[in-house]
């Protein structure tokens, strides 16, 4: 897991933003609250497309976009010649 921020609130809470995977162009983010998961959300390029009622519904999703978007399927081609190189 990536993070891409963490930092305590002025209620003192640790607030987290973590990429949990990818699936071709989308990145899928869990942030939590003192460790607790608040939400799932689906990401693009760092904007969020879909926030997810579980995180089922976030793989649901992505797998929907890398389907139906070439450009997806090309970044994951990508990504998975670099992990075997």
């Amino acid at each position: 897991m990536q993070t891409i921020y963490s930092f305590t609130d002025s209620s003192g809470y640790l607030r987290t933003k973590k990429i949990i995977d990818q699936i071709g162009i989308c990145h899928i983010i869990k942030y939590s609250l003192d460790s607790e998961v608040t939400r799932y959300s689906v990401e693009i390029s760092g904007i969020e497309i879909f926030h997810c009622g579980s995180l089922e519904n976030c793989y649901t999703h992505a797998n929907g976009i890398y389907a139906s978007n070439p450009v997806s399927q090309r970044v994951e081609a990508f990504r998975h010649m670099q992990k075997t190189a």
